[in-house]
């Protein structure tokens, strides 16, 4: 999995509450405590709403608890709404009359959320969580901000439409739920051709608005790229967006026909493969290719690492899609990418080194991890001696998270069979350690010592520790024996049979 997006949060400026008039929805949330002999408790909810806003008559607001709030934003996507199921895994909302509703909270101790996804009035909208130990006086209140608008054109150029790959557009809005790492739920309507569509119900915060034309039946894709293969007639472009409430932002889109030479350019790479020894990777397969924005990769090269283990790539460009973080050029060696590069000098040759993946029986990287709890690094190399297992995960990957449960429990359960002889190094690869921290304290993931890869200015899986493991993806471990060489490298998730954690810590101690 891979994290992406903006970390920016939404508030209501001092000019949004100016707006805020005395129009007060009332909802009573009846509380129920787990165990049977605790009271019900009451709380009143209140939306302020924006002048000129009403709510529609068949208005609900959905009210679901924190552990439920990633399947819940699932109600919100289009096909859910199309199967009916808009409000699965939401607690169920009654209306009493005069604009109240009552929802039963079947675990009051938890925290919860309160949004409103009502296309036509608003959507994307949550607030949240709250706890009951905040509630005063049993009063709740919510500002409900002005919607924002996006007005998005679409220009196909000068071409007539008989003459383009494409017969149709799709405009595609892509929300970032906020303290997501992701943008995680969306819109997505046809736009007419050199249309304009004008979306006028939408929370204040950070978007990624795209439009993606559809090829025409017969346009096959260009012959020449077929490792990441490229339909001439399948453009796209993104933009990334914030919106402020009652904010109105115009978003405009050019087609742009494909160009196989789109990364041609005055500058050169060299870029070199090494063997995790440091030996050159002569005579390895390696194939480089560019993303375009609009298209996707772009060959660039394709061929055999020569035996110095170097490649020169000439006249290639510098040049960053919008889009992007600083890293469009990708390197295949196999079918497994090993690594991004791009320009940081502004002209020259500029030299890029890869390593190729560590794997069972080479020497782990000496890596750099950094403590989580107080900052200070500590060095691989210092746990020589011990069985390590060492796991690449993150807060923002589902998958990760049982294997992070179970190498939790194994630091519960295990440490006296152990005596001392293994230790469990589990790595984010996060944005920030401070992420991870209030990650751990909410699951009570708290018997392990945390780490930290690192910082970088691309995203998690270029970060120090993970470049020098090249991790291509999480959650990824690797069990390294006594003596610093790797026993073994792969996901912490056994196939149906396999072995598990414990069985290969085990197995390793046996040696």
């Amino acid at each position: 999995m891979r994290p992406g997006g903006l970390e920016r949060r939404s508030a209501a400026s001092a000019t949004t509450r100016l707006w805020l008039i005395a129009h007060v929805l009332t909802i009573s949330l009846v509380a129920a405590a787990q165990a049977s002999d605790s009271p019900h408790r009451e709380l009143r909810l209140h939306f302020r709403l924006p002048a000129g806003m009403t709510l529609p008559a068949d208005f609900r607001p959905q009210v679901y608890a924190e552990s439920d709030r990633d399947q819940a934003r699932l109600m919100w996507q289009p096909e859910f709404r199309r199967d009916g199921l808009r409000h699965a895994n939401l607690l169920t909302v009654h209306a009493t009359g005069s604009g109240e509703f009552e929802v039963r909270l079947l675990h009051p101790e938890q925290p919860f959320y309160v949004a409103i996804h009502a296309p036509g009035f608003l959507r994307f909208f949550e607030r949240g969580p709250f706890q009951w130990s905040q509630i005063k006086n049993g009063r709740l209140e919510i500002d409900v901000e002005k919607p924002a608008t996006l007005e998005v054109h679409f220009n196909p150029g000068q071409e007539k439409p008989e003459k383009l790959p494409f017969d149709g557009q799709v405009l595609h809005i892509i929300r970032r739920a906020e303290g997501a790492e992701s943008y995680n739920v969306f819109v997505d309507q046809d736009l007419p051709f050199k249309g304009f569509a004008r979306i006028s119900d939408l929370a204040a915060g950070d978007y990624l608005v795209g439009v993606e034309t559809r090829p025409k039946p017969g346009v096959k894709d260009d012959p020449r790229t077929t490792r990441s293969p490229v339909n001439p007639g399948a453009y796209v472009e993104k933009r990334k967006v914030t919106l402020r409430p009652g904010q109105s932002v115009p978003v405009s889109f050019r087609y742009v026909p494909f160009d196989l030479n789109v990364f041609r350019g005055n500058r050169t790479a060299a870029v070199r493969l090494l063997h995790p020894d440091g030996k050159p990777a002569a005579s390895k397969p390696i194939w480089v290719g560019y993303f375009d924005a609009h298209y996707g990769a772009v060959p660039v090269f394709d061929g055999s690492v020569p035996a110095a283990g170097e490649i020169v790539l000439k006249d290639i460009t510098d040049r960053v899609p919008e889009i992007m973080a600083g890293a469009p050029y990708f390197i295949f060696v196999g079918n497994r990418c090993l690594g991004r590069f791009g320009f940081s000098k502004k002209s020259g040759v500029e030299r890029f080194t890869f390593p190729l993946w560590p794997d069972a029986n080479d020497l782990a990287p000496d890596a750099e991890l950094i403590a989580v709890t107080d900052g200070k690094p500590i060095k691989l190399s210092s746990l020589r001696g011990k069985v390590v297992w060492i796991d690449f995960w993150a807060t923002w990957c589902k998958p990760c998270q049982p294997a992070m449960k179970e190498l939790d429990q194994l630091a519960t359960d295990e440490p006296a069979r152990w005596k001392d002889r293994v230790v469990l190094v589990p790595v984010s690869i996060d944005e920030q350690p401070e992420l991870v921290t209030r990650h751990l304290a909410q699951r009570g993931w708290t018997h392990l010592e945390h780490f930290w890869s690192g910082p970088s200015k691309i995203n998690g899986f270029q970060s120090p520790a993970a470049r020098l493991f090249v991790v291509d993806g999480v959650p990824t471990s690797f069990l390294i024996g006594p003596d610093g060489h790797i026993l073994w490298r792969g996901s912490p998730i056994p196939e149906p049979g396999g072995k598990s954690m414990k069985d290969r810590i085990a197995e390793a101690l046996g040696r």
